[in-house]
């Protein structure tokens, strides 16, 4: 699983007040999933590509550029841009180098999934975050002139180049859109909680010889509270559960059946039934929704996608 870290993100509710380094990083690093996909005609570079879709070379060194200084910031507070002589700058850089790749890994697919669920964003839409990227951009360039010392906020904010700002403009309408209006996989499942592998295996072997599903959970499952219940989860989205679930669901099974997924320190056995596209729009709260979303990305998509790069 290959995923963009931010302590500033990973769907938290936001303060309604913050300085202009924190918003400035909140806007740069926060949202996870991306939509744009810069063409490389005007740049015949290609640093890589996402199951075909490119990312040109002059967009991939702005990104990169960005992700350095923010981790300069975010690590040592008021410095200068981290540097490759310096052998713990050479591990931030990589770090910042991963996080590039992984951000365009996250656009690439989310555009992919906007042009197969046809769902367009509007112009406006990207207006819109243009703007507020901008004024989030003057908050904090303000507050770097206030404070000559912190050169880090002063990289961060020279880092975001009107290129840089449209590619982060593009990331956050086109993120916006698909969790409001696209759909993702899900499932009808029941569960059964169990102590050991043993059990798992003996429940699993239990169902495949005919026995009831719902009486196993009534009679065996360590969850009280679902096994009253016939072990009925109802509807389960990606992200409801552990990043295994995802991906042994919604990744490596295809169709119905029973399945083990190993906890932290026992097992749930689920039998998957109803898979069926559904529309985020059913679930109120767009932090949920966001949620959902980013766990199908980076649980499900992202290891399936075919990724060729071409810098080192």
């Amino acid at each position: 699983m290959r995923s963009i870290t931010s302590p500033l993100a990973h769907g938290r509710a936001l303060p309604t007040r913050l300085s202009g380094a924190a918003l400035l990083l909140l806007c740069l690093l926060g949202a996870l999933l991306a939509g744009c996909a810069p063409s490389a005609a005007s740049d015949p570079l290609v640093a890589m590509r996402v199951n075909g879709t490119p990312l040109t070379l002059s967009s991939y060194q702005q990104l990169l550029k960005l992700f350095d200084a923010s981790a300069a910031l975010q690590g040592s507070g008021a410095v200068s841009p981290v540097a490759w002589q310096s052998p713990s700058d050479r591990q931030t850089l990589g770090s910042a180098r991963t996080e590039t790749i992984n951000f365009f890994e996250n656009t690439a697919i989310i555009k992919q999934q906007l042009d197969a669920q046809h769902i367009t964003v509007t112009q406006k839409d990207i207006d819109t975050a243009v703007a507020q990227l901008k004024d989030q951009i003057a908050q904090a360039s303000a507050q770097a002139k206030s404070d000559p010392s912190n050169t880090g906020l002063k990289a961060l904010v020279d880092a975001a180049t009107p290129d840089a700002i449209l590619l982060l403009a593009q990331q956050q309408a086109y993120t916006v859109v698909l969790a409001s209006k696209g759909s993702v996989p899900t499932v009808q499942a029941r569960g059964i909680l169990v102590k050991t592998q043993k059990d798992a295996d003996d429940i699993v072997a239990a169902a495949k010889s005919g026995q009831d599903f719902a009486t196993l959970a009534k009679t065996r499952s360590l969850d009280t509270g679902s096994a009253a219940n016939g072990g009925q989860l109802g509807t389960v989205y990606p992200g409801q559960f552990i990043a295994a679930f995802d991906t042994h669901v919604f990744k490596d099974m295809q169709g119905d059946g029973v399945v083990i997924v190993p906890f932290t320190s026992d097992y749930g056995v689920f039998q998957i039934t109803g898979r069926a596209l559904t529309p985020l729009s059913t679930v109120k709260d767009a932090q949920t929704q966001n949620s959902y979303l980013t766990s199908w990305v980076t649980n499900v998509l992202m290891p399936q996608a075919k990724v060729d790069l071409y810098v080192s």
